[in-house]
């Protein structure tokens, strides 16, 4: 907490700033001013300052009080709990995988070019490619 205010001044109809309150440098700048405050909000919760100083076009001004105990989620909150694979995972998706013979593909195991590979593979742009 800086003990300043974060203030929300329109520069035109189209371009909003965020910044502290008697400070020329922005913390954040944005096409609307939903958007800048959005952004104050943010740098307020994330830095500890309790309000917010809302300017409007028309001269007016509006003071928004942000949530002392909010507590942004982080990734850990949307990922959710890390979860180990089981050892024997691979050898369930290796196991049906391993060879399409059985028709799920629908190439026949006698098929003459079926286990059939690029001799001399090489990358489309590499360093040293030969034609």
């Amino acid at each position: 907490m800086t003990g300043h205010h974060l203030e929300v001044l329109p520069l035109s109809r189209e371009h909003w700033v965020v910044r502290y309150e008697g400070d020329v440098t922005p913390v954040a700048e944005a096409p609307t001013l939903a958007e800048a405050v959005a952004q104050a909000r943010n740098h307020a919760r994330q830095f500890g300052e309790p309000t917010i100083h809302v300017h409007k076009l028309d001269g007016g001004q509006r003071t928004e009080r942000i949530e002392p105990d909010f507590r942004a989620p982080t990734p850990a909150d949307v990922k959710g709990p890390h979860v180990e694979p089981r050892s024997g995972a691979a050898d369930q998706v290796r196991g049906p995988l391993g060879d399409h013979d059985g028709g799920s593909v629908g190439v026949p195991p006698d098929y003459r070019r079926h286990d059939r590979g690029v001799d001399h593979a090489q990358a489309v742009e590499s360093v040293n490619t030969q034609l």
